[in-house]
């Protein structure tokens, strides 16, 4: 009754790691169980248990109660169990998400998914037509038009 299991999470590699805690712990009881089930200090040194809010990471303060969280997120911590092989628990997993930004190359066999194909290049566009010619003479006269319109009482 006096106990409540905690999912840690690591907010960048694909690992978790579950934990039993009193009712009353706080981050830093989190932190020092964390430490003895991966039998590394790390996670004292300079992991942070951390929320996700946006996105930015928050960090829980170690002197805080756990409280009714039952999910937390770490930073800078290894969450791997010293000695055990995850290696055949790894197959059975998925693989952990790639950024739509990273520059990897696909590991993926035969064709992209057709919804992530772009579409055709738009059709060319014809040329623009050539600019009108306009001869000594036509700008003369295009002058003189617009001096007499331009010199009379409405324009003065």
């Amino acid at each position: 009754k006096g106990e409540f299991l905690l999912v840690i999470r690591h907010a960048v590699e694909n690992k978790e790691l579950k934990v039993v805690l009193s009712e009353t712990a706080t981050f830093q009881d989190a932190k020092e169980t964390i430490s003895k089930r991966t039998g590394r200090d790390d996670i004292l040194k300079r992991g942070r248990l951390v929320q996700k809010r946006g996105g930015t990471y928050s960090s829980y303060r170690d002197q805080d109660q756990v409280g009714a969280l039952r999910e937390v997120l770490v930073l800078g911590a290894d969450l791997s169990v010293e000695g055990e092989n995850d290696e055949p628990e790894q197959q059975d997993e998925a693989p952990p998400p790639v950024h739509p930004y990273s520059q990897q190359p696909s590991q993926q066999q035969g064709p992209p998914p057709t919804q992530r194909q772009e579409p055709p290049p738009p059709a060319p566009r014809p040329a623009p037509p050539p600019p009108p010619t306009l001869t000594l003479e036509q700008a003369r006269r295009m002058q003189a038009d617009l001096k007499a319109g331009f010199s009379g009482d409405a324009f003065q």
